[in-house]
């Protein structure tokens, strides 16, 4: 997790001095080279960096407090429990409103005397 922090940051610094850049450029701060920047860049788009154009795209920070704001909620929700969320119906409350449906009837299949397999629509059962 260390190691992860520690490219993003890299990532994050040099497209900060370098706007408008391609991940071929970015991958050379990175051990991962292209691929690993890649990784980051399209994880955090449009939370930290932001995407111009198709082949190749060009990245920029998308603000220059945005990594330590990122950092900084990662590190509180890591110690801090989630809030439950709040019933807003119970379950039978819902249950009570879906309007029943009716019961499906199957035909009964009609089986041999002899052997109790099923007669099929040829009219054999297999033991004839």
């Amino acid at each position: 997790m260390a190691q992860d922090e520690a490219d993003l940051k890299a990532i994050f610094d040099f497209v900060k001095r370098n706007e408008w850049t391609s991940a071929r450029q970015i991958g050379s701060v990175v051990e991962g080279g292209r691929s690993r920047a890649n990784h980051f860049l399209y994880k955090y788009k449009d939370t930290l960096f932001v995407k111009r154009g198709l082949t190749p795209p060009q990245w920029k920070v998308a603000s220059s407090d945005a990594l330590e704001h990122l950092l900084g909620n990662s590190k509180k929700s890591t110690t801090q429990a989630p809030s439950p969320k709040p019933k807003t119906k119970p379950m039978d409350w819902v249950r009570r409103n879906v309007p029943a449906r009716p019961a499906r009837t199957l035909p009964k299949i009609a089986t041999c005397g002899s052997c109790g397999r099923p007669i099929q629509p040829s009219g054999k059962c297999g033991c004839s």
